[in-house]
């Protein structure tokens, strides 16, 4: 039987190592650290080499319990060796976890999408209040996305007046 960790029941499915947990006011503030292979450059696809520096980087979580959770994840900057990369340095990522310049956990995004798919603006921020998410009214409307428009859509709508002459609204 397998015993499991505070890493796995907090995160579980994701390579990382919990170092240190803190209840601080009403935020259960964690730190952790990815335990994954070298991160890759976006651009030429290389496995990185050479480590530029470490950092913390401070991002909010799904609730756990009453609490809403502070995320500190230890992440690695590397240096990209390639001559012909524009991109001098780039820093790991951990998988379904963390997205470029997102300050909350992709689970977290998808939590605030439905709120704000269902609710939207005023009343999702009250729920998200409620739930301990980080969900700002501004914040949740960003989330909502057009649907894509398929190719063979109609570019103009117009209603033909000629049909509409001489009826009354009650006919």
């Amino acid at each position: 039987m397998k015993t499991e960790t505070l890493g796995d029941v907090l995160f579980p499915g994701l390579d990382l190592t919990v170092r240190q947990v803190e209840v601080v006011d009403d935020n259960l503030i964690v730190d952790a650290q990815g335990r994954g292979p070298p991160g890759r450059c976006p651009q030429r696809e290389r496995a990185a080499t050479r480590v530029h520096s470490r950092y913390w980087r401070r991002m909010a979580g799904l609730p756990v319990g009453r609490r809403a959770m502070i995320l500190r994840l230890r992440v690695l900057r590397f240096f990209c060796d390639q001559r012909q990369c524009r991109r001098r340095t780039f820093v790991e990522h951990v998988a379904a976890l963390t997205e470029p310049r997102h300050r909350c956990s992709a689970e977290l995004r998808s939590a605030m999408r439905a709120v704000a798919v269902k609710f939207g603006g005023r009343p999702g921020r009250r729920l998200c209040t409620k739930l301990r998410l980080h969900g700002r009214r501004t914040v949740l409307l960003k989330q909502l996305t057009a649907p894509a428009v398929p190719a063979r859509a109609p570019r103009v709508l117009g209603i033909d007046v000629r049909i509409l002459r001489g009826r009354t609204s009650g006919a």
